[in-house]
């Protein structure tokens, strides 16, 4: 460490409650500026008064899709009120203070494929997709990217990995490793991404290992030579820093998906794969969530093993090797998570992927997701919700074997020669709820009578959001009760709702952002490996973009760490009194502790700089753009030579 340096170094193992702590100097106050921002004692603050509000001030907007198509994210709003509820009304009464899981997001994959084809539109239609897609006003403001490493069966360019040597002879030093056939499309396409929406998270995982180091050499079917497990685990973590240095912060890897596709035995492999990965990527400064399972509902006995044998292979006091076990809609029902949790309640559950089918009809489609997916699988303590690929053409591809006939959230398809998108249910059931249930969005109790199925949420900033499915052929008149008040609404036969509603109270998002020196200032933080950050003017390639953006995650304790994306470096202050970097492994940060100032943030350091404003107009950024933090005095960072 640094002798210049006296931080606080904390272990960041949520499981293992003890932590590392060294005594410190206090670093100085830094301003951060242009985000939602409150610690947790302003926030519990904010929601107990927001139930205090004036009647008039819990509007509740509502968003309406019907089964039949005569109604499709159709707009309508009704208001919570003190009139007592009829008898022979069907009640939802909603109990904020009934926590369940905490969100990760909703989203899908923006595969080999739908790259390809969303690389086709002209320049302005692109960008309007994306813009759709991703930013978190919405429509769609999809939260999570499940991306494929290498080929899947949705790759436009066939089978490729990311270490494919000439007739696949073995490569153990991963000579041949490279990225490139990804560099063109897919990671600009999801800097764009990152960049409308900076609390994007990005899962990535294999669909098969290079050719060489499977038995037959192929990438289609077979299984991974247990010699060259470490060697996989090398390639793996390998691609998490090739994803850092294009500027593509990873939050997830899932070791392999649906294993037994291929190998009902994997579970063996895929703990010993988990081991050999967990210290590398520690060791590089990363930790991402690794991810197992990855298959069907049907089928327990594997993820049990996993965790089992995982068991036996993790070091007493440390963390888990998995983070969570992922699920799929292809066999079985979601009931099954519930039936996995009891087993392991320490075990967070996602939900991954599940694809819709050509052909099949939009209404039975729309009950049957929002039933089994949006409801069913975050009422069974799912994290997530995956769908599968984000863009397809009228016959599902272009595809590289497996499904051919898959559904997409759009379908691309051609009028008079010109590109139009189709969007499809799959679009819908992720519209109703992508956009109203945050990543951090906590899911409440929320009990209805009637036949309504339901599930409510509470967002970190303080609003709240209700799915409600009345599957009924006929109209219900619905009476929604949270705390004192009531809000009617008549739910049309077949249809989906979503009810959001509060008042958004400011806090900091787990995101990716540039640091800017002052109020306006063009230039940003930058730091390279062993050395102090610097300002520097914006940069544009990927490689030294990735040297300006800064991973902010709060931590369990409401701690802040705040990191380099492409050297991993942890921002501290050194006792000069200026900014500066330190190197820490995936288990450990330097903790910042940021208190609410007015319009800003700022690190609170006791006795030290006292937070001033920053002017309310000096940012004019808005949120879903990379946000520039100001820090505070500007002599705190040495200017680029």
């Amino acid at each position: 460490m640094d002798s210049s340096l006296l931080i606080s170094i904390t272990n960041i193992n949520t499981k293992n409650k003890s932590s590392t702590n060294r005594r410190c100097r206090l670093p100085q106050r830094l301003k951060f500026k242009g985000m939602r921002i409150a610690p947790h004692a302003v926030i519990a603050s904010a929601l107990l008064s927001l139930s205090l509000l004036p009647l008039k001030a819990q509007t509740i907007q509502v968003i309406e899709t019907r089964a039949d198509g005569s109604a499709l994210l159709v707009h309508h709003q009704t208001d919570f009120v003190s009139s007592p509820v009829p008898a022979s009304t069907a009640t939802i009464v909603i109990d904020d203070s009934i926590h369940f899981q905490r969100m990760e997001g909703f989203g899908a994959s923006l595969t080999d494929s739908s790259a390809a084809l969303l690389m086709q539109l002209p320049v302005a239609q692109r960008d309007a997709l994306m813009q759709e897609i991703f930013d978190p006003a919405g429509p769609l403001a999809l939260t999570l990217l499940r991306q494929p490493i290498g080929a899947s069966d949705f790759s436009a360019h066939g089978d490729y990995s990311y270490d494919d040597p000439p007739d696949s002879k073995p490569d153990p030093g991963l000579a041949a490793f490279s990225t490139a056939t990804d560099g063109t499309a897919l990671f600009p396409l999801l800097r764009q991404a990152l960049h409308l929406d900076p609390q994007l998270r990005l899962m990535i995982l294999p669909w098969s290992a290079p050719a060489w180091m499977k038995g037959p050499h192929t990438m289609h079917g077979g299984s991974l030579d247990n010699a060259y497990i470490p060697v996989y685990a090398q390639y793996l973590a390998r691609t998490v820093e090739a994803y850092a240095s294009e500027a593509l912060p990873v939050f997830a890897v899932a070791l392999q998906n649906e294993p037994l596709n291929v190998n009902a035995t994997y579970p063996t492999q895929e703990t010993h794969l988990a081991a050999a990965l967990q210290p590398l990527l520690w060791k590089d400064g990363r930790d991402p969530k690794l991810i197992g399972y990855e298959h069907n509902w049907n089928t327990l006995d594997y993820p049990n093993k996993l965790l089992a044998e995982a068991a036996t292979l993790t070091a007493p006091n440390a963390p888990p090797l998995f983070s969570a076990i992922s699920f799929h809609c292809y066999a079985g029902d979601p009931s099954a998570q519930l039936t996995f949790l009891k087993a392991h309640p320490d075990t967070p559950i996602w939900f991954t992927e599940c694809s819709g089918t050509n052909g099949t009809v939009f209404a039975n489609d729309l009950i049957w997701q929002a039933q089994h997916l949006i409801l069913g699988t975050t009422l069974n303590e799912a994290r997530t919700v995956s769908l599968w690929n984000i863009l397809l053409d009228p016959r599902g591809g272009p595809h590289n074997g497996g499904c051919n006939d898959c559904r997409a959230l759009f379908t691309l398809e051609t009028h008079d020669g010109a590109p139009s998108l189709h969007r499809n249910v799959e679009y819908y059931e992720l519209a109703h709820a992508a956009p109203f249930i945050r990543p951090g969005a906590v899911r409440i109790s929320a009990i209805a009578d009637r036949g309504l199925e339901t599930a409510a949420f509470q967002n970190p900033d303080g609003t709240f959001a209700l799915l409600v499915l009345n599957t009924s052929p006929r109209d219900t008149h619905v009476a929604i009760k949270w705390h004192s008040y009531t809000a009617a609404y008549d739910a049309p036969a077949r249809s989906l709702l979503t009810f959001s509603w509060g008042k958004s109270v400011p806090d900091l998002t787990d995101g990716t952002y540039r640091i800017a020196a002052s109020a306006g200032a063009t230039r940003v933080l930058e730091t390279n490996t062993n050395s102090s950050p610097t300002l520097a003017v914006p940069a544009s390639t990927p490689a030294s973009i990735a040297h300006q953006l800064w991973t902010i995650h709060r931590l369990p304790n409401g701690d802040f760490a705040v990191r380099n994306l492409a050297t991993a470096q942890s921002l501290a202050i050194a006792s000069t009194g200026k900014l500066s970097t330190l190197a820490t492994d995936g288990l450990h940060v330097a903790p910042l502790t940021l208190t609410l100032q007015g319009n800003a943030v700022c690190l609170a350091v006791p006795q030290k700089h006292p937070c001033t404003e920053a002017p309310a107009t000096a940012d004019t950024l808005r949120i879903g753009n990379l946000l520039y933090l100001i820090a505070a005095p500007e002599d705190s960072i040495s200017d680029k030579k």
